[in-house]
This record gives structure tokens, sequence and C-alpha cells, in this order.
């Protein structure tokens, strides 16, 4: 059974800072993290690494939405150049309201209508799931 996302707004920036629309895809993975959290850190770069979704974001089949669930503050606007450049970076505001943050880092892989396919998943599913659908 798939869910419908919630709608929610996001501000995004791309490796330079400059906000941006991200465009139309059929897979988006929705990173919800913070950059001072160890735990994401350690996430942030296993996505980093991950060749086959690499592979994914330069075919054009994925596209990494990285979210901070608090708004745009100092300590997260400061860390928007490091994340890898194929990725879409973003802060919301209350994002408590759409996700339970309790856990963190969270993966969701959403399809191209945004409906849910994965929630609170991990990197090795997400994976799997990708290359199913090829």
């Amino acid at each position: 059974m798939l869910f419908q996302a919630t709608k929610f707004v996001v501000i995004c920036y791309n490796s330079n800072g400059k906000l941006i629309q991200p465009p139309p895809f059929p897979f988006v993975l929705l990173y919800i993290n913070d950059p001072e959290c160890d735990d994401c850190s350690l996430t942030t770069l296993r996505l980093s690494v991950s060749q086959s979704l690499l592979k994914e974001v330069r075919e054009g089949r994925l596209v990494i939405l990285s979210v901070y669930p608090d708004g745009e503050t100092d300590e997260w606007l400061g860390s928007v150049e490091k994340y890898p450049k194929e990725w879409v970076v973003a802060s919301m505001e209350n994002g408590d309201r759409y996700f339970d943050l309790r856990i963190m880092p969270a993966l969701y892989l959403l399809d191209k209508d945004k409906k849910i396919i994965l929630r609170n998943t991990s990197l090795e599913e997400v994976e799997k799931i990708l290359k199913e659908n090829k």
C-alpha cells in the first residue's frame, strides 16, 4: 500500500547557495537530516559514496533531496556547500509537523507521483527498489 506524501514547502539551494526549483524525477530520495547529528553525518557519507545512487542521479531517474527540518539557521546555511553537488539541499520550517523526527536521519523513497514507496528505510532497501524498477 502506497501513501501520498503530505505537501510541504522547502527552500532549495544548489551547491553554490543559489535558490532553485527542483525538477521532476521518477524517484525522490527524501533525506531528512541535521548537519550537526553524528548519525546523519555517517548517513550523508554513505549516501554520497553510493555508486548506484550516483548512477541513478546522473541518469535522471533519481533526485536526492536533503532536507533540514528546522528552518534556515546559521548552522544549516554554513553546511549547505558541504553536501554533494548532485543533491538538492533544502530547509523547511516546522518539519516536525510533517515528519516523525524522533529518529534522525530519516530516508523516504517517493515515486514520480510523490507516493511513499519506502518510509524510514535504509540505503540498501533504496538501492534494491531502484534496481528492481529499472
